[in-house]
């Protein structure tokens, strides 16, 4: 024992001890060796033994416990190991391990690892987030605990992964605890320990609900823009300028007419689409293109099948860090119904100018032809038996009407002649004209009329649709010098926006009657058709046409309602389709035709209003000549106030229609309204359709057209008392 005690002393000299986990120096009675020579019995006690000479530090173990002699002595036993290399090892496992769990703690990704039993040995923060876990502690618990309804598919897969398989999925759908579902995509991978087997794996998921959402968003965004360029009748393009490589959208295959399955064109095999007449204007905008600035071109192209398409080009170019352009990209619309409607509204704006025009040119010769006739009248009636300037004044007369008729011809075009609208039967129009027709046409020309059956009515003027089909027929004839064959026919039709479109019309859908006028003649090229409805304009030779008949035949079918299209090509004839509204009513039959009294004198008073000086004189020289009492006005005020300041009767009020002040109905109906028992005679070369009943006249109106006969207006003043 005392050996003992010394070399302890000479240790204290050499060595200094510490505790494992702490840095103070053990007192020497704390020591291993006198620990077990008071009688402790130690296992595995460990201490830092550092040498105060050398200055090595080395971890040992102790264990010891006191044994007795065979003498009976108390001998202390006490062994020592080295453990210091295992410490250290111990000390790297250890924070590589609290390296690892940070890095999976903290991954940017949801990560988790499991031992074999699918317990949880560690987790990231993303795991829990995305998996709604929240702070709930998950070391050493199992998955199947957590994930109580886990799909059989992810069960397989853990099944799978530790069996060493390595599993990935790139779209699936995962219930998180609280019940909502997410979109992931994840991957199992088996992990090894130290002797090589698998100790566990690993699964890796990432939540891709947002990423699919923007997804979908895109593929609809795509899917609307793809609709609205499909509807907008516009294809895309991408021009590679080095390759000169074009690539097509599939709306612009069906632009061009080309089939879907033909291959991408060269941009020369594009170029070869557009029109002769357009190309050099198209290579100038090519030319701006590739300097950098955007272009916008509108130009024809020539569809493999020959049809002519009107295209609207968009494009800019992308340049390189050199300044070279690299490719282009732009989109095409088909602009062919667009320009179509453009040539259609400048050609009724030019038509409705022409016809403003021929209107009010109408109206003043209308004026001027009513001096003619009437002093014509006045002198012829006053040449009593001196016969000699009798056949002057009748040439002038007839001169008169001529131009009369032609001023109705120009009413007629400018949609401003006053008209009679009556229910009529087409049918009964063409059977009334057929006995005169084959006259009119001549025997080399086959006319054939076929009437609809059931055939609807139309509120039309009769005469003037008679005189529709008159001009029709005329031209048909002159259209089949040589003869042919001519075709009349009606029918019930319905008119919707798919006719429309097709036939570039812009009418109400509606049911009409049909009227078709056919010839199998000469025909009319696009250039022809487009002005042919234009007064004067005609194909025929001098003084064989004055250009309206058929100007004619569209302010007709204009004014009641109706509308025209024509089918005619070269060589091919000609068809008019005049489409008249159709109405339920029954057909209006005309009475017979009263006989005029003979005497055109009377002895009424007569309040004459006509803004045109020589009209009104010339009228008032011809009912004072026949006895009546006259009072003039240049215009309704002053008819006003003659009728205010007359105490006498008014029996008849004589007035023009279109007048500065106020028109002839409105002044009508202020001098009825004192004097009821007046009557009312209305004249004018045309009615304007600001007027209230538009350019019809009523039934019960008693109404001359300007100009007329002084024994028209004598007959029409007798008859309005007696009616």
């Amino acid at each position: 024992m005392e050996e003992c005690r010394r070399k302890l002393a000479e240790f204290t000299d050499t060595f200094e001890v510490r505790p494992l986990d702490d840095d103070h120096l053990l007192p020497v009675a704390d020591w291993p060796m006198s620990r077990v020579q008071r009688g402790e019995v130690l296992r595995d006690w460990e201490v830092r033994i550092r040498r105060r000479d050398q200055g090595w530090e080395k971890i040992l173990a102790y264990s010891g416990w006191l044994i007795h002699s065979a003498h009976g002595e108390e001998l202390a036993f006490v062994s020592t190991s080295d453990i210091t290399e295992r410490k250290r090892a111990e000390a790297d496992l250890q924070e590589r391990e609290e390296q690892l769990r940070l890095f999976v703690e903290y991954a940017p990704a949801a990560l988790a690892m499991f031992d074999r039993e699918m317990r949880y040995l560690s987790v990231s923060r993303r795991w829990r987030a995305d998996h709604g876990l929240g702070d709930r502690e998950l070391r050493g618990v199992s998955h199947y605990e957590v994930f109580r309804e886990l799909p059989e598919r992810w069960q397989a897969a853990h099944r799978r992964g530790l069996a060493g398989e390595v599993l990935r999925e790139d779209d699936d759908c995962f219930e998180r605890v609280d019940g909502t579902v997410q979109s992931v995509a994840w991957q199992v991978r088996p992990w090894h320990d130290p002797r090589g087997e698998i100790g566990g794996i690993v699964i890796f998921t990432e939540d891709i609900t947002e990423r699919k959402r923007v997804q979908e968003t895109l593929r609809i965004s795509e899917e609307r823009l793809r609709l609205a360029v499909r509807v907008a009748a516009m294809g895309v393009w991408e021009l590679q300028l080095p390759e000169r490589v074009v690539t097509w959208s599939l709306e612009i295959f069906d632009i061009f007419g080309v089939p879907a399955d033909s291959p991408q064109p060269s941009f020369e095999d594009a170029a070869r689409f557009t029109h002769p007449d357009d190309r050099s204007r198209v290579e100038e905008q090519i030319v701006l293109l590739l300097a950098g600035k955007p272009i916008q071109v509108t130009y024809r192209i020539i569809r493999p099948d020959g049809e002519l398409r009107w295209i609207e080009i968009s494009a800019q170019a992308e340049f390189d860090a050199s300044g070279q352009p690299v490719r282009s990209i732009g989109v095409i619309r088909d602009v062919t119904e667009s320009r179509q409607l453009e040539a259609q509204f400048r050609q009724a704006q030019k038509m409705e100018a022409v016809g403003r025009l021929s209107g009010g040119v109408a109206h003043d010769f209308n004026n001027i032809l009513m001096i003619i006739t009437g002093y014509g009248d006045l002198l012829k009636e006053q040449l009593g038996s001196d016969e000699r300037l009798r056949p002057m004044i009748e040439a002038i007369l007839s001169a008169a009407n001529r131009a009369a008729s032609l001023t109705h011809q120009l009413l007629a075009f400018s949609r401003k002649q006053i008209l009679a609208p009556e229910v009529l039967d087409l049918n009964s129009i063409l059977a009334d004209l057929g006995k005169m027709l084959p006259r009119l046409i001549g025997e080399d020309i086959d006319l054939e009329i076929i009437p609809g059956n059931g055939l609807g009515r139309v509120m039309a003027d009769a005469s003037q649709i008679q005189q529709v089909v008159m001009n029709l027929v005329v031209n048909a004839r002159d259209a089949m010098p040589e003869g042919g064959r001519l075709t009349i026919e009606t029918a019930n039709a319905e008119w919707d926006d798919k006719h429309g479109r097709e036939y570039g019309i812009e009418a109400k859908p509606g049911s009409f009657v049909l009227l078709s006028v056919a010839d199998n003649g000469i025909g009319m090229d696009r250039e022809t058709r487009a002005h042919l409805f234009e007064p004067f304009f005609t194909t025929k030779d001098v003084n064989k046409g004055t250009g309206l008949g058929l100007s004619i035949v569209y302010g007709v079918v204009k004014q009641s309602g109706g509308f025209i299209w024509v089918d005619s090509e070269p060589g091919q004839g000609t068809t008019f389709k005049i489409y008249l509204p159709r109405i339920e009513e029954k057909e209006t039959i005309i009475s017979a035709t009263r006989v005029s009294p003979k005497s055109y004198r009377g002895s009424e008073t007569i309040l004459l209003v006509e803004d045109e000086p020589g009209v009104r004189e010339a009228i008032s020289h011809f009912l004072r000549a026949q006895g009546y009492t006259v009072l003039e006005a240049n215009n309704p005020s002053t008819a006003l106030e003659i009728a205010q300041e007359q105490s006498k009767r008014i029996h008849l009020l004589l007035t023009d229609m279109i007048m500065p002040e106020m028109n002839g109905r409105d002044l009508a109906k202020r001098l009825t309204a004192t004097r009821p028992e007046m009557g009312v005679l209305y004249i004018s070369g045309y009615i304007d359709r600001g007027i209230a009943g538009g350019t019809n006249i009523d039934a019960e109106m008693n109404f001359l057209q300007k100009p007329f006969g002084f024994d028209v207006l004598g007959r029409k003043l007798r008859d309005i008392p007696d009616r």
